[in-house]
């Protein structure tokens, strides 16, 4: 299961380079799932240690913030207006 989202991953962002109109949403999925695991794993590795917790909880915020940046970043970037009318004028290029 984990394979598949980072293969939607790869097929999403090679979508994006080559133009095509269905890579908006691959891989904004793929970004928002990579979020949700994320957090979920952090949050339970963060559980899983006994209580000095300080520098594992560094560590992790130091992993997590910069993952949930760039995909927050990718996610506003696909929803703008140059990227929706780019992805769109890929696509009716190629149903014309």
């Amino acid at each position: 299961m984990l394979f598949s989202i980072w293969l939607l991953g790869l097929a999403g962002g090679v979508g994006v380079l080559a133009g095509k109109a269905w890579s908006r949403p691959a891989l904004e999925l793929f970004c928002w799932t990579l979020m949700v695991l994320l957090v979920i794993s952090a949050a339970k590795r963060l559980r899983a240690v006994a209580p000095p917790r300080t520098l594992l909880g560094l560590s992790l915020a130091l992993f997590v913030a910069p993952v949930i940046a760039l995909c927050v970043a990718t996610n506003l970037t696909l929803r703008g207006e140059s990227a929706v009318r780019q992805l769109s004028a890929a696509g009716r290029i190629l149903a014309a």
